[in-house]
């Protein structure tokens, strides 16, 4: 027998998550294959990991060195597909919760075709591989602390529109567009678990 799928979902709206383990649990069942849900956690390793937009940054499969799940993306409610993202090399794709069924059931199609023959072998994320210098790591883990920008510059003896300048270079090397973006990663611990990634060629 076939071990089963391992899937994780991760999304503020329980019901959501609920609709969506029924409707790839029925699919994966019409295909004769078993499938385990499991607790998103920093280092999950699964099959596949559905996630919400917002904590794309932290879950990205490619950033776990034994990993070589696919990651789909449910992006926020306002949507942002039109405007430009960073997409990660494991995103099969991405869908809003106002979509009909038929568009996760077409990613979940392409993930299952693709899984069978996947190599456990990923080239480099560009999205994901660019290191934070330590400046950068420095102005992230006060801002954490919430110190002000004008006692980050005495500490660095730079201006304070240098920091501000070190802080956006951080976000866009990191993927976010806004401010509150970065806060909310902060508090749920990013900057650590960024320290904490192995590098791989």
């Amino acid at each position: 027998m076939k071990a089963p799928y391992i899937i994780a979902i991760e999304h503020s709206d329980n019901f959501f998550s609920v609709g969506l383990k029924y409707i790839i649990q029925l699919y994966l069942n019409r295909k004769g294959r078993e499938v385990r849900f499991i607790e998103m956690t920093r280092n999950t390793d699964a099959d596949l990991i559905i996630i919400s937009e917002e904590n794309t940054r932290i879950a990205r499969p490619c950033r776990i060195r034994q990993n070589s799940g696919k990651m789909i993306t449910v992006l926020n409610e306002c949507g942002t597909r039109g405007n430009q993202r960073v997409v990660c090399v494991t995103e099969m794709g991405s869908f809003s919760p106002r979509d009909r069924a038929e568009v996760l059931l077409g990613l979940v199609a392409r993930w299952y075709r693709g899984a069978h023959n996947e190599s456990r072998h990923r080239r480099r994320c560009p999205c994901c591989s660019q290191s934070l210098i330590k400046v950068e790591k420095d102005v992230l883990r006060w801002l954490s602390m919430g110190l002000p920008l004008a006692t980050m510059a005495k500490r660095l003896d730079i201006s304070i529109q240098s920091v501000s300048r070190y802080k956006r270079s951080a976000m866009f090397k990191l993927g976010f567009e806004r401010n509150h973006e970065l806060y909310q990663w902060l508090l749920k611990g990013g900057l650590e678990h960024e320290e904490r990634i192995l590098t791989w060629q």
